[in-house]
């Protein structure tokens, strides 16, 4: 969902990753749709590595926007004239144990601004919420099935190598007759 929306430094709008060059990326704009280079001395943050700070750790920004929307659907009860109290609020009520020393006043303000931009350009939906959320418990599902199920203990000694790297690691010799210098390995 937030995979390919860039925000940059300076810039109000968000921005959608049209292709990458050897020193820049093209970039689209979400509010005027044209495309401008951005070049590796911007500073670009990807929307899917922002986290906010919470005393349990950090949660992903992909989190919170979930969150927001199950609760508040596309209109949320801030605007750009609201208060700094009603914005700590309005975190408080979607994310309870954010972190408010950490979490600055601009922090929230620049979340909301996100927000309204991403479901403005149809970003956060409910398919696309549903698809994430369908996607995640897919990957979560594979990670399950490919851990190794714990061994039985019997007492036995298994000898698990092949016959290949038995007889690879016979062909080593640690020592060379003859050399001094200590760790040498020479293979014969």
């Amino acid at each position: 969902m937030l995979e390919e929306i860039l925000s940059i430094t300076g810039e109000q709008s968000l921005f959608k990753i049209i292709t990458q060059g050897k020193n820049n990326i093209i970039v689209e704009s979400l509010m005027t749709g044209k495309r401008k280079p951005a070049f590796s001395t911007s500073k670009i943050s990807k929307l899917e590595d922002v986290a906010i700070f919470t005393e349990d750790g950090d949660m992903p920004l992909k989190d919170i926007i979930i969150k927001i929307f199950e609760k508040h659907g596309k209109e949320i009860p801030v605007t750009v004239k609201s208060s700094e109290s009603e914005f700590r609020d309005f975190l408080q009520d979607v994310l309870p144990n954010y972190d408010k020393d950490k979490v600055y006043y601009s922090d929230i303000k620049k979340l909301v601004n996100w927000y309204n931009q991403l479901v403005e350009y149809n970003i956060i939906n409910e398919e696309n919420i549903k698809k994430d959320k369908d996607k995640e418990a897919e990957t979560k599902e594979n990670t399950d099935k490919s851990a190794k199920p714990e061994t039985k203990k019997t007492g036995k000694i298994e000898n698990k190598k092949s016959d290949n790297i038995i007889n690879k690691s016979e062909k080593i010799k640690t020592a060379v007759p003859g050399n001094t210098k200590k760790g040498t390995r020479k293979k014969v």
